[in-house]
């Protein structure tokens, strides 16, 4: 029975499973696929009390923390250091950061993802050593980011004591971003950039161009933000209704699937009361009229004794006594009937 049970309901759980499948294809644009995505990792598991990495959804630098000696270069912080100006091709500059720091027994490269393509740019995640004649060791999470413009020579720092914080000061942070600036030629980006004596007219003309663009960039990248964040959190509502609607059908389809079950027992059952109260009743009239059960073999026995009877009268017959007194009997007493005529004649 329950083999046959669970054959009656191949159908029935092969639509659910397709529903479900159906279901878990289900989404919106931008929405995280079943097993999650693979992510990039910012680097070794290292225990920080901060973030590092891109603010989300930007190709800028997170905020320095309150609590930590930091400068940064990111639109907006109030730990600021001007960002660096470099003017070679943007592969080239990318390329002289990561041998400075590989070549460097005092700095260690921790990771280097991204490109010019992608419109996040170029990141790369470095931690330094430095000692100071007081003693100690302090040491520094660095961050670069190459920002992504066709025309921005541009790279965004930002850097963090992460160990030895006590033994060290913004000054010094300073003095260590312009240690990186000095060795790979590069300049900080501000108003005074532009005036620096030595420039040839190609390099002013970079530092004009990366500044104009870094204005513009900063005029409407807060409000570009700011709508991302809108849609990012539209779209983070629709999943989480998604999720609800599949979790609601699923519950729906389980609620079917048990009430598909419970119907079938039901069935089974009343099927099964059908058959006792036909053999009750029927044992109950035989028992009245002295019967036996009507299944048949009663019925057949019967005509096999009829049948056996009417052999044995045609056979017995010439010499059963009995039978031959009757038919005299009967021929004595029979009175001719008299016959009248029907017209008379």
């Amino acid at each position: 029975p329950k083999v046959a049970k669970r054959r009656a309901r191949r159908p029935f759980r092969a639509a659910l499973g397709q529903i479900k499948i159906l279901l878990d294809g289900l989404g919106v644009e931008g929405a995280v696929p079943k097993g999650g995505r693979t992510a990039v990792p910012d680097g070794p598991i290292i225990k920080r009390p901060y973030t590092v990495g891109l603010t989300e959804g930007t190709d800028r630098l997170q905020a320095c923390p309150a609590d930590n000696k930091c400068l940064s270069g990111t639109r907006g912080e109030r730990k600021f250091t001007p960002p660096f100006v470099f003017f070679d091709q943007k592969g080239d500059a990318v390329g002289n950061l990561l041998e400075l720091l590989y070549s460097a027994e005092d700095a260690e490269v921790l990771l280097a993802k991204g490109n010019f393509f992608n419109g996040a740019g170029v990141y790369v995640l470095a931690e330094i050593f430095d000692r100071p004649t007081s003693g100690g060791t302090v040491v520094h999470d660095l961050e670069f980011q190459f920002l992504p413009g066709v025309l921005e020579n541009i790279v965004e720092c930002r850097i963090l004591a992460r160990e030895g914080g006590e033994l060290t000061s913004e000054a010094r942070e300073k003095e260590l971003l312009g240690v990186f600036g000095k060795a790979l030629g590069w300049l900080p980006l501000d108003s005074r950039t532009a005036t620096i004596p030595g420039l040839t007219n190609e390099e002013k003309g970079i530092i004009e161009t990366s500044a104009v663009e870094l204005k513009y960039r900063e005029q409407f990248e807060g409000e570009m933000e700011k709508a991302d964040k809108e849609i990012r959190k539209q779209m983070q509502q629709d999943r989480q209704k998604i999720e609800e609607l599949k979790k609601t059908i699923n519950q729906l389809l389980d609620s079917i699937s048990l009430q598909e079950d419970r119907r079938y027992d039901e069935f089974r059952e009343l099927r099964s009361r059908t058959a006792r109260a036909r053999a009750e009743y029927e044992e109950g009239v035989n028992k009245r009229i002295g019967g036996v059960a009507n299944d048949g073999r009663y019925a057949q026995s019967q005509r096999m004794n009829a049948l056996g009877n009417s052999f044995g009268g045609m056979i017995n017959k010439r010499d059963d006594v009995m039978s031959q007194i009757q038919d005299q009997a009967v021929v004595g007493e029979e009175v001719p009937v008299k016959k009248k005529r029907l017209f008379g004649l």
